[in-house]
């Protein structure tokens, strides 16, 4: 049993029993309890107060847990903090923070949600796709990314990045759409849908217009249930926690970026060799010392 669980059982002991023990005590223990992120950061004196007791009731307190003083305490704490915390409840995804929450505690739910979305996309990754995805971009001469609203931003990270690697690639909001089929098309041509909800008229119209053109097309979404699905060369499925009704695209977002870096890496692994050579001609082709006078 690891020092934290240890902690935590003697103070959840000395909660419930509080009878058995000091007032003082039984304050103390529930405070630490209730609010481990402030207390590391606690002076004697400020535990005190907020517990309100004396410097000298929780220099004892801290004895009797073993511990030579407070400092030490605060130690044992930090150590592993995210024990006081515990996994069984999970966060909420459309409201994630609640009225009162400190600092600490709505950073500790944030990093809550990201590890419970990474690990829920995780969990639905489809290893098959993500390589005919990654063998379709590599054959392609040209690939456009379309993405809309948030799902815009994540499309030009993902141009961004494959771009790095010498991959011909356009970037485009679902709203510029009109000018793709006034072009004329290359050989090979692919086109990368990020799509959450796939919902959007538009959209659909727009995949089934570039299927006629002769495109391939491939599409992340959490719709992976849409007929427009079965049309497409490749769906990249992602997880979904998140309603309409919601306070920001923080889960939805996070798993569009998650599983096209993915993508990225396996891209990136098929040439590997070339392409750290290509990043550290492109990133290391300028002294820079000349840029911090």
């Amino acid at each position: 049993m690891s020092l934290n669980i240890m902690l935590i059982k003697k103070l959840k002991e000395i909660v419930e029993k509080q009878h058995s023990n000091s007032e003082n005590d039984y304050l103390i223990a529930k405070y630490i309890l209730e609010h481990p992120y402030e207390v590391v950061n606690y002076s004697v004196n400020d535990l005190s107060k907020e517990t309100f007791t004396s410097n000298s009731s929780v220099i004892r307190f801290s004895k009797k847990l073993g511990f030579k003083g407070f400092p030490e305490l605060k130690i044992a704490i930090a150590k592993d903090i995210d024990e006081f915390y515990g996994n069984e409840e999970k966060v909420e995804f459309n409201i994630p923070i609640k009225q009162g929450q400190s600092k600490h505690e709505i950073s500790k739910v944030f990093f809550d949600l990201y590890v419970q979305t990474i690990e829920e996309t995780y969990k639905h990754l489809n290893m098959e796709s993500l390589e005919k995805a990654a063998k379709l971009i590599t054959e392609a001469d040209h690939v456009t990314i379309y993405g809309k609203s948030n799902s815009l931003l994540v499309a030009e990270n993902f141009y961004l990045k494959i771009r790095k690697i010498g991959i011909v690639a356009s970037c485009d909001s679902l709203r510029g759409f009109q000018r793709v089929l006034t072009r004329k098309k290359r050989i090979k041509e692919i086109a990368v849908f990020i799509s959450h909800y796939l919902n959007n008229e538009q959209t659909k119209k727009m995949i089934f217009q570039l299927k006629e053109h002769g495109y391939k097309v491939i599409l992340v979404t959490s719709n992976i249930e849409s007929p427009i699905c079965k049309i497409v060369d490749v769906v990249l499925g992602i997880f979904n926690g998140e309603s309409y009704v919601k306070m920001g695209n923080f889960s939805s977002q996070l798993a569009e970026e998650f599983v096209l870096d993915i993508l990225y890496g396996i891209l990136f692994e098929r040439d590997y060799n070339q392409n750290i050579e290509l990043i550290s001609r492109v990133n290391g082709g300028f002294d820079e010392n000349q840029f911090k006078r």
